[in-house]
């Protein structure tokens, strides 16, 4: 959380330690390093937690030097790191981020890892070298030849077309959402120029 109230703290990572039993967990806040986000701080807690999730890196907390003494941290065997810790290969790659906002709202999403769907990243390309976004534009503007194509030949509205695709046959995906074929048209001519 991050506030270091001495009755908050306590209650969220009780809630905490109960929900993922004994096996251990990390915790740590975004708060630290911008304040109270009010109505973003939920949106910076995941921005941080996808780039953990994307470096494979547990980030530390930052200014966390006294623990609150009233946290059962061995109890229910939490962790709040200080130095960037890789994250651990026999762990998922998920990330819970909960959000309390002023008045008693809470939000709360799961993250998991896109490589633990089998997506990858436009790191660098086939060859080795790096993938700039030119070459990603020219990559688009040919497969926006093909789907023209396929869309004169005939409409494939299913959505299940989509869980085919697989990273291997096509290194860059995008996906794009209309409600017409005239309007996919229209978003897949914007690629091409």
């Amino acid at each position: 959380h991050g506030t270091g109230t001495m009755k908050g703290d306590p209650i969220e990572t009780t809630a905490v330690g109960k929900a993922f039993g004994n096996r251990g967990t990390y915790i740590g806040s975004v708060k630290p390093n911008l304040g109270h986000g009010e109505g973003a701080a939920a949106l910076t807690s995941v921005i941080k937690c996808v780039l953990a999730l994307e470096n494979k890196v547990i980030p530390p907390n930052i200014n966390f030097e006294t623990p609150n003494p009233n946290i059962l941290f061995q109890k229910y065997n939490l962790q709040v790191p200080v130095d960037p810790i890789p994250w651990p290969a026999d762990r998922r790659e998920r990330i819970s981020v909960s959000a309390f906002g002023f008045g008693g709202a809470n939000g709360h999403v799961i993250l998991d890892s896109a490589a633990s769907f089998g997506i990858g990243y436009c790191a660098t390309s086939e060859d080795g070298g790096s993938s700039d976004a030119n070459s990603l534009n020219e990559t688009v503007a040919d497969s926006g030849d093909s789907l023209n194509a396929s869309l004169s030949t005939g409409p494939s509205s299913k959505t299940s077309d989509c869980d085919s695709v697989s990273p291997k046959e096509f290194p860059r995906l995008i996906l794009l959402s209309a409600r017409s074929e005239k309007s996919l048209k229209e978003r897949v001519s914007l690629f091409k120029d």
